[in-house]
């Protein structure tokens, strides 16, 4: 039996639960601003939630041109996959829409994550809202 599942659908469907974590991860964890973190790119954005035993765990969106964000799990799912389950959904997406690779911006502590599902590195470290990211991509 599986313990979790996934939502992929437009933000209006799905944003009670994407809120919810990530105001959890990137404001109260993470001190992001909350005006940064809930920005106008969430409406042209397909959102996907990862629910464990239907509690919604994990979160990413991804646009048009393949540009993936605000990918995160709540702090105690860590660990067991969900990260790896909700990129292959979002990779999957791009690739049904056309995409020939898609791209991100890394916070610097989690390159590594990105490296071993296929990432690489594009260009230098840079400051996104006060946190040290790296733009990766991963070609199809």
């Amino acid at each position: 039996m599986k313990l979790w599942e996934l939502k992929i659908d437009d933000y209006q469907q799905l944003k009670e639960d994407v809120h919810l974590i990530r105001e959890s991860v990137f404001v109260c964890e993470q001190n992001i601003n909350r005006a940064i973190e809930f920005d106008h790119q969430d409406t042209y954005c397909t959102h996907v939630v990862l629910y464990h035993q239907k509690k919604a765990v994990g979160t990413g969106r991804i646009n048009s041109i393949g540009k993936i964000g605000r990918v995160c799990v709540l702090k105690e799912y860590r660990g067991k996959q969900y990260g790896k389950a909700l990129m292959k959904a979002l990779e999957g997406h791009g690739k049904d829409n056309d995409c020939d690779q898609v791209h991100l911006h890394a916070q610097e502590g989690v390159i590594p994550f990105y490296e071993k599902i296929g990432y690489g590195k594009e260009g230098s470290i840079f400051a996104e809202a006060g946190i040290s990211h790296q733009r990766m991509a991963k070609k199809f």
